[in-house]
């Protein structure tokens, strides 16, 4: 072979190979996949209170929250808070938060704009005293 077959020949697998890189899918982790794992425990997919937080009788949704969050929302003593616009019923099993929240003017009313900010709320309101 001279020396000008042998690079074209080259040349012509380097393109080859090119092509065929184009063509492959590109790597998407499967669900068994650790980095997969990883990722989804990161967007707070595995989030959990440590027992069930109710609001008006609809679980709580904890994904997103932080620990210090969901450790408050399931340790909440019962009573009326906020002036009296929540009730915390709390029992050794779950925690359930009640206000009126039926029409959009009761949406509307409710002075917190969170999850979080409802919580804390009540949390420093126990603790103040």
């Amino acid at each position: 072979m001279a020396k000008d077959d042998s690079t074209a020949l080259m040349e012509r697998m380097t393109a080859v190979l090119e092509k065929l890189g184009e063509n492959t899918k590109p790597y998407e982790p499967a669900f068994g996949d650790p980095a997969y794992q990883d990722r989804l425990r990161a967007e707070g997919h595995f989030d959990t209170f440590p027992k069930p937080v109710f609001q008006n009788g609809r679980e709580a949704e904890p994904r997103g929250l932080s620990q210090e969050i969901r450790e408050h929302a399931a340790n909440l003593r019962g009573g009326k808070y906020w002036n009296g616009l929540v009730t915390v019923e709390a029992t050794e099993k779950s925690v359930h938060l009640l206000y009126k929240a039926v029409t959009i003017e009761d949406r509307m009313r409710q002075p917190w704009k969170s999850f979080e900010e409802l919580i804390e709320h009540i949390w420093t309101e126990q603790h103040a005293a």
